[in-house]
């Protein structure tokens, strides 16, 4: 009988279930507590990183009882737990470094049929106090491929930005604690007018590529007696020489990049070494599109043609003063000073000495939030990409030296202060040079023609231009980051180019750094990671 009952399996899966089944309640219960508590510890993590940075920003000048009890009035002030929930805080000052310490007690739902009431959660996070100030530059791409929503999203979330940035100022003693600059790039940089005089600009002439595109003697420079007097300076004519005796036409405040190295380093502009000055754009009267036609030459291609070649004060027509030149018509009609001289008006449709000037002047390193606000409202998309302009020219306003010096001096390794430097760079494009059928080989551009070769030997086509482009383009952020001491961000935008999303990648300081956005909602969300990760650079852990 007993053997009977032991052999008999009747309702043994009934109970087996039953079993298993509250196995399966209890280990999805525990799972469920467990997704509550990550929540839980994420949402006081962000809270204690907020009282930590807080008391960052609200040091200055307080004791370390007045620290520690604002930090703990603010930590109370930001954390919002459910009701049953019961958090514990603890604020200490060490060496100088503020450390937030918070334990949630949690209570549990289903973890408490195993006698496991609560769960406790610890999160810490430490900075050092009051200490760190940040100066940021945003590069931002304004070409034509930028128009529509593109432009209308990058103005808003560089707004953004630039608002929770200033927000620190706002809670600091220390009312420049951020600093914001702005490099709005095309073609060209420009880096305002009311540098004209300044001592960085090239005013009397020396640079080696100042007059490449001009007539001049065996010295490589041109005769003053072909300029008006009055429009020299210190004896000595330049480009701005050449705008002041245009009528009617005033330089824009564009100017070339800087001949081989200096176009991806920070060297101070000095006379004594005139290759660091910085020149004016002045892109030359391109030969009359009559001498194609009148010489054979109709596969020319001129679109910078502004004025008449035999105008201004020229004595005898270019086709006959080119022989004494010793040089082609078409380059002859092209370099000729006495053109420019008492010209009334210019002509052509988007031509003109500031051609492809088409972007918005640097606004130098500032905590006037209205300013940069101001600034950003005003960008517009025109023109092409080039993007080693935007990045050096980055690069230069967060140094504190010319030409642009609101960038701060790093702090001496002993100092209770830090500083931060922080670049970021936004394209949704390649670096284009357009090409041109001509002698000159391209359009003229931010490194004169390509017939000029100043990108090196045989780089005279736009394709070899844009792609050493590229390769000064990762030299300018390789210098930036070790040299300027400067954290890179990037963010390539709508970019299909897989090399430029390279090269935007590897400019960046870390790959985390570099961010990819295919829409204008992921720009949004780039931006604000970024702002979020700088605000937490102090942030130790």
């Amino acid at each position: 009988m007993f053997a009977k009952l032991v052999n008999d399996r009747r309702g043994s899966v009934a109970i087996l279930f039953g079993l298993t089944a509250i196995v399966i309640f209890m280990a999805a219960g525990f799972a469920i507590d467990m997704v509550r508590a990550v929540q839980t510890k994420a949402k006081v993590q962000a809270a204690v990183d907020s009282a930590a940075l807080s008391a960052n920003y609200q040091a200055s000048g307080k004791s370390d009882a007045e620290i520690i009890a604002s930090t703990k009035k603010y930590l109370e002030s930001v954390v919002d737990l459910p009701a049953g929930y019961d958090m514990t805080s603890n604020i200490s000052l060490v060496d100088g470094k503020v450390i937030v310490h918070a334990n949630v007690n949690m209570p549990t739902y289903f973890a408490k049929f195993a006698n496991i009431n609560h769960l406790d959660i610890g999160i810490e996070s430490e900075t050092v106090v009051g200490k760190t100030s940040f100066d940021v530059v945003m590069v931002l791409d304004n070409s034509g491929s930028m128009g529509g929503s593109k432009i209308r999203t990058l103005r808003s979330v560089a707004k953004d930005l630039s608002e929770t940035l200033f927000s620190i100022n706002e809670k600091s003693e220390k009312k420049d604690r951020v600093k914001i600059g702005i490099v709005p790039f095309t073609s060209f940089v420009n880096v305002g007018t009311q540098h004209e005089n300044a001592a960085w600009m090239d005013r009397e002439g020396r640079s080696p590529i100042h007059w490449t595109n001009f007539e001049t003697r065996g010295d490589g420079t041109p005769d003053p007696e072909e300029f008006d007097s009055s429009a020299l300076y210190n004896g000595r004519p330049s480009r701005f020489s050449l705008y002041k005796q245009l009528r009617y036409t005033d330089w824009m405040g564009c100017v070339e990049a800087r001949p081989m190295p200096y176009d991806v380093t920070d060297d101070v502009p000095s006379k004594s070494n005139p290759a660091t000055l910085f020149v004016p754009e002045f892109a030359p009267d391109e030969p009359d599109y009559t001498w194609s036609r009148r010489y054979g030459r109709s596969w020319d291609s001129y679109y910078n043609n502004w004025l008449n070649d035999d105008g201004g004060v020229c004595s005898e027509e270019a086709d006959e003063a080119y022989r004494d030149a010793g040089m082609p018509l078409h380059e002859y009609a092209q370099k000729r000073l006495c053109k420019y001289r008492e010209q009334k008006s210019i002509s052509g449709w988007n031509s003109g000495p500031n051609y492809w000037c088409k972007t918005r002047p640097i606004v130098d390193l500032t905590n006037d939030k209205n300013m940069i606000l101001a600034e950003i409202d005003d960008m517009e998309a025109d023109g092409h990409t080039n993007i080693h302009q935007g990045v050096v020219w980055g690069w230069r306003v967060l140094s504190p030296q010319a030409p642009f010096t609101n960038g701060r001096e790093m702090p001496a390794e002993n100092s209770d202060e830090d500083l931060k430097r922080v670049l970021i760079v936004m394209t949704d494009g390649a670096n284009t040079y357009q090409g041109q059928n001509s002698f000159n080989r391209t359009r003229i551009n931010a490194y004169g023609y390509g017939a000029e070769e100043r990108l090196g030997n045989n780089i005279d086509s736009s394709g070899e231009i844009q792609n050493k482009m590229d390769e000064r383009t990762a030299l300018a952020c390789e210098n930036a980051k070790r040299d300027g001491e400067i954290d890179i961000y990037t963010i390539s935008f709508q970019i299909r180019d897989q090399a430029t999303i390279n090269m935007m990648r590897n400019c960046a300081t870390r790959s985390s750094m570099a961010y990819k956005a295919d829409s204008n909602s992921a720009l949004l969300e780039a931006f604000e990671r970024i702002a979020e990760e700088i605000t937490k650079l102090r942030l130790n852990r």
